[in-house]
C-alpha cells in the first residue's frame, strides 16, 4: 500500500469521507492519485471552518471530547496535505481558481 493511503487511514473523517466517495463514484481508492486525493483533505479540512457545517458546528458545541477530537482531525489533515501538496497541485488550484474568476461567476 502506497505511504499517502496509510497516512490517509489515519485520518477519520478523511479516510470516512473517502469511502463515501469511492461508493458514489465507483473507483477504489487506489485508484486516485495523490493530487486528488490532496483536493479531497483540502475540502474535509474547509468543513471544519464552515459554520453550519456539522464538523464546525461539533467543535464549537459542549462535547468537548468531540471538540477535542476534531481539532486533531484539523492537525492530522493539514499535516498530510503540507507533506503530499505539491507545487504542480498548488498551481493547478490557484490556476482553477483564475480560470473560475475570469469566468466572470464571482
Amino acid at each position: 500500500m502506497k505511504k499517502i493511503l496509510k497516512d490517509l487511514e489515519r485520518i477519520e473523517e478523511l479516510r470516512y469521507t473517502m469511502e463515501n466517495v469511492c461508493i458514489d463514484t465507483k473507483i477504489p481508492l487506489e485508484r486516485w492519485t495523490d493530487h486528488q486525493l490532496v483536493e479531497e483533505a483540502e475540502y474535509v479540512l474547509s468543513c471544519f471552518f464552515e459554520p453550519g457545517h456539522i464538523n464546525h458546528d461539533d467543535r464549537f458545541g459542549d462535547d468537548k471530547d468531540l471538540a477535542k477530537n476534531l481539532n486533531k482531525q484539523i492537525r492530522l489533515l493539514k499535516k498530510f496535505i503540507k507533506e503530499y501538496k505539491t507545487k504542480d497541485t498548488a498551481w493547478t488550484i490557484h490556476l482553477e481558481a483564475v480560470m473560475y474568476m475570469e469566468k466572470g461567476t464571482v
